[in-house]
């Protein structure tokens, strides 16, 4: 009997893995290998190295669902987000030159620590006026005061947590909204829900311009919006209804890696 020549053991050292090839049996694998690498590139950009990525990817196919993460951490940014708006708005809180006041930290009435128990009751004062000084327009005086200066805008950029979990949310939003588009295009009774993107290939000095320009009707239009859907939040239906997030998600890009196309190309 003759017998099989045993395969040569592999030589040491590293090899150059095979690029995987596309099955092409759905037409959105393509589509969904693009997915996985620019959430792969963006998770390392946050610092996440590609054997962490692989272990995180394993734990999700073995976990159905996976559990929401995102919602608890951003919950805190939310209410300080409510808070400073209600400092801006709400007649207790602004003088009468529709400014917003400076107020106490501590007491009751309109002062900081009633607006920290309206929206944040879980957290001590002190974490919520740490937070609100550290994310948003805001700094303690002396006398035991705090002051509001500017917009209402709270900012999460320092923390690569909250951002992470701002990009979570809105990604899960824009596939809820093209998917609920999807599902309904053939359904003419149901509306779809508005989805758009305005882009233009320009130079990243003329991008800087723009984005200088369009900052403060952006910021005006996300005020309303915001009045629109707190005034419909505040009412109470008859009877007991779904209820769900509503809103508007609203963000300016650059693509740097995007090529030209030609204006006669649709």
């Amino acid at each position: 009997m003759r017998r099989k020549k045993a395969r040569a053991n592999p030589a040491r050292g590293a090899r150059k893995p095979k690029r995987a090839r596309l099955s092409q049996k759905s037409p959105l694998e393509p589509l969904a290998l693009e997915l996985y690498g620019v959430v792969r590139a963006a998770l390392a950009k946050y610092g996440l190295s590609a054997s962490e990525q692989k272990r995180i990817f394993a734990r999700t196919l073995r976990s159905s669902p996976v559990k929401r993460v995102s919602g608890p951490v951003l919950h805190q940014f939310r209410g300080l987000g409510d808070l400073i708006s209600t400092w801006l708005e709400e007649t207790p809180y602004v003088d009468d030159a529709g400014k917003p006041k400076v107020l106490n930290i501590e007491g009751r009435g309109a002062t900081f620590e009633s607006l920290a128990r309206q929206f944040l009751p879980q957290k001590p004062l002190a974490d919520v006026v740490a937070l609100a000084c550290g994310n948003a327009n805001v700094g303690t005086l002396p006398g035991g005061r705090i002051a509001l200066y500017g917009d209402t805008m709270v900012d999460v950029s320092k923390n690569r947590e909250v951002a992470m979990a701002q990009t979570i949310l809105h990604i899960k939003q824009i596939f809820e909204t093209c998917l609920h588009n999807v599902q309904t295009a053939r359904d003419g009774a149901v509306l779809g829900r508005l989805e758009r993107i305005v882009s233009h290939v320009i130079s990243a000095e003329d991008f800087e311009k723009f984005q200088k320009a369009v900052r403060p009707q952006l910021h005006d239009m996300c005020e309303r919006i915001d009045r629109l859907l707190k005034s419909s939040a505040k009412r109470r239906p008859r009877t007991k209804k779904k209820k769900g997030s509503a809103g508007v998600g609203l963000y300016v890009y650059y693509d740097g890696e995007m090529k030209h196309v030609p204006s006669d190309v649709e």
